[in-house]
């Protein structure tokens, strides 16, 4: 195959694909990106047997054909070249890629040995969010999910589906985070994204009302971009605990209205009341106020804060100040709600994408 192509397409295209290719593998197809070159398009794809992404740009196709090139060494070339366009001229066992007056010359792997996800099948559901809307969620829902192998079950983000009523959930024993995504034809459905993949659909930046398209297939999920990229993952094969078990009912609540940006201020600030082993922070709720604080043999901060809140004063409430901020963090609303019952009950904060539960700590 030989092609033409602009630099900037060709390394914007080889970095949206990035994600499955590890910099060290057993098997060197699987550091390699997968090219077919045809009808004015270049095919590319990446996979690491779990996860495979492809996309599409367009090039000038000289001669037709397929191979397997090294993805580090063409985006690195790609980065670093000066020139506005690079070439590509490859056989059957090498290539050499021009830019400009530079040159380097590398292996090609034979197509056949590139492993390929499985295709075709009868989907057991197909959905559709806004890519802003699912963007937005996967952000808001990443920092709670537990990630490798200690708690499997709870690894990645989970696409729930009860009564219609779709809604993703994430967890890791301490802290749980869902948010609701609407109505799907499907009635009922429980999978599991990896949080490889979840970490992926974090990367790509999804705005508007573009249609993101999932297909759930028995042990695959296909996720189809509006500009035509895909994603085909494994599905996490461990079940999901039931997290609906974990929300708290609605009897006796209290709540307060406070400033995102504030609280966080305050949780910096009083945390340096801590020792260096601490994570513990406090909620203490007085008379239109908030106090945060912190303490160990030592030491002691505090920080107050006004807030609009119902809950008794008097009461209190502590936790790891390290999931308060990631939880906090993890969207952009100006003001979150605090749902408060008793200081041996979660703590809920409400935000504009959904609902995020820190589990309490004892108090001193």
């Amino acid at each position: 195959m030989k092609f033409n192509i602009e630099r900037e397409t060709l390394a914007d295209a080889l970095a949206a694909i990035s994600g499955p290719v590890k910099a060290r593998t057993t098997f060197p197809i699987l550091a390699g990106v997968l090219i077919r070159a045809e009808g004015g398009t270049l095919y590319m794809q990446t996979t690491n047997l779990d996860l495979e992404m492809t996309t599409a740009v367009t090039a000038d196709v000289e001669r037709t054909g397929t191979g397997v090139l090294s993805h580090s060494e063409l985006l690195q070339f790609a980065k670093l070249s000066d020139a506005d366009t690079v070439t590509v001229d490859a056989t059957e066992s090498s290539a050499v890629v021009t830019s400009g007056k530079s040159k380097f010359r590398l292996p090609v792997l034979p197509a056949k040995d590139f492993p390929e996800a499985k295709k075709g099948g009868t989907a057991e559901a197909e959905l559709s969010f806004e890519a802003g809307k699912l963007s937005t969620a996967i952000h808001a829902l990443k920092w709670a999910m537990e990630q490798g192998d200690k708690r499997p079950a709870m690894d990645g983000v989970n696409i729930g589906i009860v009564e219609g009523q779709v809604t993703l959930a994430a967890l890791n024993g301490r802290v749980l985070s869902f948010a609701p995504m609407g109505e799907a034809a499907c009635r009922k459905l429980s999978v599991t994204l990896p949080s490889a993949t979840v970490n992926e659909l974090a990367r790509i930046d999804a705005k508007g009302t573009d249609l993101v398209r999932m297909k759930v297939f028995d042990t695959r999920v296909v996720i189809e971009f509006a500009n035509g990229d895909t994603m085909t993952t494994k599905v996490n094969a461990s079940t999901f605990p039931n997290w609906r078990m974990v929300v708290p009912k609605s009897e006796g609540e209290q709540t307060a209205k406070v400033g995102r940006a504030r609280l966080i201020a305050a949780v910096h600030r009083a945390k340096l009341g801590m020792s260096d082993t601490g994570n513990r922070v406090q909620l203490n709720f007085g008379q239109g106020s908030i106090e945060v604080a912190a303490s160990s043999d030592t030491r002691a901060a505090s920080d107050s804060l006004e807030a609009e809140h119902a809950i008794e004063p008097g009461k209190s409430i502590g936790m790891s100040y390290l999931y308060l901020l990631d939880a906090l963090g993890a969207v952009k609303d100006d003001d979150v709600r605090l749902v408060y019952r008793d200081e041996l009950s979660p703590l809920l904060i409400e935000t504009s994408v959904g609902t995020e539960i820190i589990m309490p700590l004892r108090l001193k």
